[in-house]
């Protein structure tokens, strides 16, 4: 069970990362 939540933990870190990253590059455009 812990290794599942682990893993959903991961996923969703991986996902906010990617999202962070192209809110930040579309912030970088606008300046």
């Amino acid at each position: 069970l812990a290794l599942a939540v682990v893993e959903a933990y991961l996923e969703g870190e991986f996902q906010g990362g990617r999202h962070q990253q192209r809110v930040a590059k579309m912030m970088k455009l606008e300046e």
